[in-house]
């Protein structure tokens, strides 16, 4: 109206950015939300940037221009693992007896483990694959079915909060251009699966996207980098070039049905899009970090929605895997470096740290939970503990019960 002031620019900013953190902190620190808390342990984080599989995350770049370089960085955050030794696949295999011409077969000592005898042992272990049980199909899988309970809350709580108007230019805009820069790092130092280069692997990846229910249109691109640590990641974002990259060692140590699991493992990350969602939460955090209640309460949430994301995508590996021991296996190799280890061990393992931390006295406990307290992914007995549970619940049966 005429005669009235008109409000300056600035303010009205500032109180519309108001109204938008405090609705999104409310959001986040809703009983509804918090009551999720006790379905997962402490946070428990790395900061490192090699990992395990998961995460949506980026290793370190190598000498490469500096725009790849920043644009790797922006999404990093996984889970070192120590280089194991060797990594070299092997299976057993029934050696063929060898005919002899004569009265009695002569004793022969077995051939030494040369690079050609375990390139053998490897293909031999992808035609055993190839004569695998069929895997279920799930063609109208929603992420909703396999995401963890807190990863589900709070993706509903951005997405019904202020701060989810800021979805479409995040992808478009930010995630557009990161996804084009790590495109042609990839395209540039790694090398590109397809129906002709490493046709196996590619098989893999087709099938772990026809399990989960990905549309061809949508799937990504599956490049292999070499390093000698054992690793996979993504973007996490359901974008226009979106892409899975594996590690050469990675490739070496796991088993064909591993790998598959593994891939699922991405492919869940994109499917739930964390790296989106959780970009938005870490945005509007970033409006209240500094309030003295406010401010803590939704870093701890965020961190327990990295953790829960975890959680979720070992889920999805499951569904692809359709066998627990498959994905603990891959796991447990990841952790270790070791070929052949046994599950059933580990989650034994997980039970006496469970009980040693509790006989703990309050001061070590104290003083592990705050080494712990930076980590980006859960500690992998709490992922092997959690996928047990999962694997042995109603909701796991109800997806086996819809496959094709």
């Amino acid at each position: 109206m005429m005669g009235l002031r008109r409000p300056r620019a600035g303010v009205v900013v500032v109180v519309a950015w108001s109204v938008v953190i405090a609705k999104f902190g409310a959001a986040l620190l809703s009983p509804q939300t918090l009551r999720r808390r006790h379905a997962v342990a402490p946070p428990v984080y790395r900061t490192s940037s090699s990992s395990s599989f998961g995460g949506g995350a980026i290793p370190p770049a190598a000498k490469t221009d500096p725009p790849v370089v920043a644009a790797r960085a922006a999404v990093a955050g996984d889970v070192e693992t120590p280089p194991p030794d060797s990594f070299a696949s092997s299976s057993s295999s029934n050696k063929k007896k060898k005919k002899q011409t004569g009265a009695a077969a002569a004793t022969t000592s077995p051939p030494e483990e040369t690079p050609a005898r375990q390139q053998q042992h490897h293909q031999q272990e992808q035609e055993e694959s190839q004569q695998r049980r069929r895997l279920l199909r799930f063609p109208e899988l929603e992420s909703a079915a396999f995401r963890h309970p807190l990863d589900k809350d709070l993706t509903e709580a951005v997405a019904q909060s202020p701060v989810a108007l800021l979805r479409g230019p995040a992808r478009t805009v930010g995630a557009a251009t990161i996804e084009q820069a790590l495109r042609l790092d990839n395209l540039a130092f790694a090398l590109r699966v397809s129906e002709t280069q490493l046709p196996e692997l590619h098989a893999l990846c087709e099938e772990a996207c026809a399990i989960l229910g990905v549309p061809e249109a949508s799937r990504p691109e599956l490049f292999v980098r070499s390093d000698p640590r054992p690793n996979a990641y993504t973007l996490a974002v359901d974008g226009a070039a979106p892409f899975v990259v594996v590690t050469s060692s990675l490739v070496d140590l796991l088993t064909p049905d591993e790998l598959r699991a593994v891939i699922g493992h991405e492919l869940g990350h994109l499917r739930c899009e964390h790296s989106l969602w959780i970009l938005l939460a870490q945005i509007a955090a970033s409006g209240v970090a500094r309030l003295p209640v406010l401010g803590p309460g939704v870093d701890r949430v965020v961190r327990r929605w990295r953790r829960a994301a975890e959680y979720s995508c070992d889920r999805a590996a499951l569904v692809v895997a359709q066998d627990e021991q498959v994905v603990i296996n891959a796991l447990l190799k990841l952790v270790s470096g070791v070929k052949a280890p046994n599950a059933d061990a580990f989650l034994q393992q997980a039970r006496d740290y469970d009980a040693a931390l509790k006989s703990s006295t309050p001061l070590i406990r104290a003083a592990f939970q705050t080494q712990l307290a930076t980590m980006t992914h859960p500690l992998p007995l709490d992922r092997a503990v959690q996928l047990d549970k999962w694997a042995k619940s109603r909701e796991y049966k109800a997806i086996l019960k819809t496959g094709v």
